[in-house]
């Protein structure tokens, strides 16, 4: 059997395909992980500058080469939640909402 480029191409597109849709949640983990780290360690001279703390699911999707709407069955396996302003964070570890004051 005689192997061309294009025919390598095909297979090795074939196999990107099919593997697109399997995300592990150790790789959404991992891959927020490193991101969050990223955006702590931002203000060095060269690199884009992050909000400290801040994972957007756009920034984690695109480096997973997904959608957010493909992450988020994902995302609760992972342990990580997203919230109202479409930031990934830890379960547990979003900031208590401000207490309510009572009213004379």
């Amino acid at each position: 059997m005689k192997t061309t480029i294009g025919s390598v191409k095909k297979m090795v597109a074939s196999v990107m395909g099919e593997a697109r849709g399997r995300i592990s949640p150790q790789e959404v983990l991992t891959t927020y992980e490193d991101l969050y780290l990223n955006s702590r360690r931002s203000n060095r001279a060269g690199e884009p500058k992050m909000e400290p703390g801040v994972v957007s699911i756009e920034s984690l999707a695109s480096f997973l080469g997904a959608t957010p709407q493909e992450l988020a069955p994902v995302l609760a396996k992972a342990g990580l939640i997203v919230d109202k302003n479409g930031n990934v964070s830890e379960r547990g570890m979003t900031p208590y909402p401000p207490t309510l004051k009572a009213v004379r």
